[in-house]
């Protein structure tokens, strides 16, 4: 579902209906990170943060909810492919942020470079190539689903500061 309410109302029924929700995500967030238009709660503080459906733990108790059915176009953006649906793409299939990607003979892919950053791209077809500060992740979009396992591994190999 697509929820509407407030941030002070919502924040307002997490507080009431799952205080250590609330509080978890408080501290998250105070510990936050900044990259380029994106803020990212602290990992760390994130996992402790219980893992509770909304429906569950939230709007089965709540009394002001409305439902009602809607016909609209929606992307999830949950993963780089509907990222990649999107965005608009360049003559060659090519979509991204990051204004300085240089691309030769490259096709259908998926880029998310910072702006204070040039990437050349050679060759290339149907991949995801993103920097982020101190991670890279170049996979081919046809493994995506993947890419959870591979943050996964990263985090129980590296630790949280490449997460």
């Amino acid at each position: 579902g697509i929820f509407v309410v407030k941030a002070s109302t919502w924040l307002g029924a997490i507080q009431s209906f799952r205080p250590d929700i609330f509080e978890a995500t408080q501290a998250a967030w105070s510990q936050r990170s900044s990259e380029l238009s994106f803020e990212r709660p602290c990992g760390m503080a994130f996992a402790a943060v219980p893992n509770e459906s909304i429906d569950y733990g939230i709007l089965e108790k709540a009394k002001q909810v409305l439902v009602m059915p809607a016909e609209f176009g929606w992307s999830d953006l949950g993963s780089w492919g509907a990222v990649h649906e999107q965005r608009a793409a360049d003559l060659h299939g090519n979509t991204g942020a990051g204004s300085h990607v240089l691309s030769y003979d490259a096709t259908g892919n998926t880029y998310h470079i910072p702006e204070d950053m040039v990437a050349v791209v050679d060759g290339l077809h149907d991949y995801i190539v993103i920097l982020s500060e101190n991670r890279l992740l170049v996979c081919p979009r046809s493994k995506e689903q993947e890419i959870k396992q591979f943050v996964h591994d990263v985090k129980m190999r590296r630790g949280e500061d490449f997460v």
